[in-house]
């Protein structure tokens, strides 16, 4: 049953002659230190090479006005309590954030805020005035969102300054009293922030999934007494006053460490259940709320994939490449999903920056090497997940017998006959976890189905899942990633009515490149991915 739910998920069918319409898709969105440090006006003055992104959208910052006392605006620094911003500052942007959204690479992009203070200071839940300052802030960004066309907002709840905002502190009132000062903020925060843009998209780096820690407690409510936990009575008082347009995505950052294949819970589908599971901390009138408008995220952090055996984050080649493993789970990551996964990325670039201004933080990226460069055939990796059918009818030509792109099951035209028992298999291959093939054929009857079966090995026997199937005549691709425990897959064709006899022509199996690793060198584990000392 294992092999079935993974070999389903493994492999997609897209026929030549696709009905009309785009149908939901899951998407990718970038959360990154290079478009996090340029202003959208850099952003556009590189538009041709943004727009050749695979991607769904991106988090740009509302960088470039200048505040009264002549200090850029840092649009991240919405509740510092010097950081007031005059009504109507971020107006200006307007006009270039549309520019921006209308390139289809960032259609779903979204703008950034900090919840919470820096410098160790926190805003004081009894302070109405403070609050009311750091909303109008946010408000501000909600507009900017609304009125130039991004989907929503990013919510990081990252305590980078070590204030404790989301814990109770001495001098606070007792717990409980504390807890419904929270919750009264998060109420606030919906009538002001998301009112302001209704229909918009939260995406927040973790929400409700910050509460499995407690999970595994014997009492989870008095773990959080005792921890003086705030941050899941602020998301409950947001649900209290939620508008219903607007839905939450609960990015699940811990997911950087999850992968398609992970035991010990550390996978992507067991966690996306188990955060799920974390309605048991929001107040029983607003669990319908958490089920239709609260998103499972998962994040896939990039970095991963990058560094050396021995760092902090680092992900072990599989069958002999990391673009396979990035492949896997990056994939993975999107099954568990209900609609957005995000990837995080610090060492790189996602383009060639040509131009752009003096950035409000230091580069702390190689801002002329791009990810793409580093593991080639990542960008090629992402088309492939979030839009397999745009794939196969236009990147795949490109490369087809190209390269180490080429036919590996050479055939003429072959003939099925209607007399036949089952039909006829065009070709098994032999291959490794995590390989990427296109196979394809082409048939001259519309009463002829394909499929692709999958074979794993277990103590006993060899069995096949037939996981995919396109029917009718013309040529038929289907893309597929080999599962674990998948020794080889099959190409086959059934049997066309009695009486008539199928041409079975151009096909063909093609593994798509991937570059092997050389054996890593081993260096000391450092932070790469410990973000509460820079900022997202």
């Amino acid at each position: 049953m294992k092999n079935l739910v993974f070999a389903l998920a493994a492999a997609v069918a897209v026929s030549a002659c696709a009905a009309a319409g785009e149908p939901f898709r899951k998407k990718v969105i970038v959360c990154s230190w290079d478009f996090g440090n340029f202003t959208v006006a850099d952003v556009l003055s590189n538009k041709a090479a943004v727009a050749a992104l695979p991607v769904d959208g991106v988090r740009l910052s509302a960088l470039g006005p200048i505040l009264p006392n002549g200090k850029p605006l840092n649009p991240w620094q919405a509740f510092s309590e010097t950081n007031e911003w005059p009504k109507g500052v971020l107006e200006p942007l307007v006009p270039q954030f549309r520019e921006a959204t209308a390139i289809p690479s960032l259609r779903h992009s979204f703008t950034t805020f900090l919840l919470a203070r820096g410098r160790k200071t926190r805003l004081d839940f009894r302070d109405d005035a403070g609050w009311a300052k750091a909303f109008a802030n946010v408000r501000q960004l909600a507009e900017l969102a609304r009125d130039g066309g991004l989907k929503g907002l990013v919510m990081d709840p990252e305590d980078y300054g070590k204030g404790g905002q989301f814990y109770r502190q001495d001098g606070d009132p007792p717990y409980e009293e504390t807890a419904r000062l929270a919750r009264r903020r998060g109420q606030e925060f919906s009538r002001t922030v998301l009112a302001a843009y209704p229909e918009m998209v939260l995406f927040t780096f973790w929400a409700f999934s910050h509460g499995r820690q407690y999970m595994a407690q014997p009492d989870s409510a008095a773990a959080m007494r005792r921890k003086g936990e705030l941050y899941i009575p602020f998301l409950d008082g947001v649900l209290d006053a939620i508008p219903p347009g607007v839905r939450i995505v609960d990015g699940d950052e811990t997911s950087y460490n999850y992968s398609a294949y992970g035991r010990d819970g550390m996978n992507y589908a067991e966690k996306a259940c188990a955060n799920r599971a974390c309605i048991a901390f929001v107040s029983p009138e607003n669990r319908a709320k958490f089920r239709a408008q609260v998103l499972v995220g998962n994040a896939v952090y990039l970095d991963r994939y990058t560094n050396k055996k021995g760092a902090r984050y680092y992900t072990k080649p599989v069958s002999g490449s990391r673009l396979h493993a990035f492949d896997e789970n990056l994939c993975g990551a999107m099954r568990a999903a209900d609609e957005y996964t995000w990837l995080w990325c610090e060492k790189f670039a996602w383009i060639d920056w040509k131009v752009h201004g003096k950035p409000l933080r230091r580069i702390a990226f190689a801002e002329h090497r791009t990810w793409d460069d580093e593991v080639p055939g990542m960008y090629d990796s992402i088309w492939a997940a979030r839009d397999p059918r745009d794939f196969l009818e236009r990147r795949f030509p490109e490369i087809r017998g190209k390269g180490d792109c080429t036919n590996l099951m050479v055939r003429g035209v072959m003939k099925v006959t209607g007399k036949e028992k089952y039909g006829r298999q065009l070709f098994r291959l032999n291959v490794k976890r995590g390989e990427r093939y296109v196979l394809e054929y082409t048939s001259n009857k519309s009463a002829v189905r394909g499929g692709v079966s999958f074979f794993a090995a277990d103590v006993k026997r060899q069995w096949g899942l037939h996981a995919l199937s396109a029917s009718g005549e013309g040529t038929k691709r289907f893309l597929v990633r080999v599962p674990q425990y998948t020794e080889s897959i099959s190409l086959g064709v059934s049997k066309p009515d009695d009486g008539e006899t199928a041409e079975i022509s151009r096909v063909g199996a093609y593994r798509l490149p991937a570059p092997m690793e050389p054996e890593d060198e081993a260096e000391p584990a450092k932070d790469e991915g410990k973000k509460e000392e820079k900022g997202k």
